[in-house]
């Protein structure tokens, strides 16, 4: 259940804290967790068996799509982007690991969005990941944050598609 606050930044910040807890609590080690938001572009059973096995054991958060600029992913496998920093959250699987790690920090008073908080926290590890091609993006709606209809579904996907152009075709793959 969504944690109700005036500050939806801050509802969505208390909200995941609880569910890390809860994951961490009931031996939980993988969640792919969905935002309300989600919607789908292709049916992701068509990538995930490929990503979920070129995906490296010690990952920390594999991203079904991302807000991510050309310069901050490069190609690691057929089916999956290295993320060296990206946003938004709507569908995105965290590794126990990353879950303790953020938690810790989440136990201090909310200060940022998680979306700016946990990339700036896990990116730089280098274990972020995003399926390539672009599995989820999200729907237009009212934003408890933004306080007004939104829609970010054309931003992700342009940008997403206009900094994977030149990947997918001249870098090589990781290693």
């Amino acid at each position: 259940t969504a944690t109700k606050c005036d500050n939806g930044a801050e509802g969505i910040y208390e909200t995941t804290k609880r569910l890390f807890k809860h994951c961490i609590e009931n031996g939980i080690k993988r969640p792919l967790v969905f935002e309300d938001d989600v919607s789908f572009l292709t049916d992701p059973s068509l990538v995930m068996y490929s990503a979920i096995m070129e995906l490296p054991t010690d990952y920390d958060m594999l991203y079904l799509g991302c807000n991510v600029k050309e310069k901050n992913c490069v190609k690691y496998s057929d089916t999956l982007l290295q993320v060296l920093y990206a946003q938004t959250l709507h569908a995105v699987s965290y590794s126990e690991n990353a879950m303790k790690e953020l938690l810790k920090e989440m136990e201090k008073p909310y200060s940022v969005p998680i979306d700016r908080l946990f990339p700036e926290m896990l990116h730089k590890k280098g274990k972020s990941f995003c399926t390539n091609p672009l599995l989820a993006t999200q729907y237009a709606g009212y934003s408890d944050i933004e306080k007004k209809e939104v829609n970010y579904a054309r931003f992700i996907e342009e940008r997403f598609a206009q900094s994977t152009k030149k990947i997918n075709t001249i870098y090589p793959k990781h290693g």
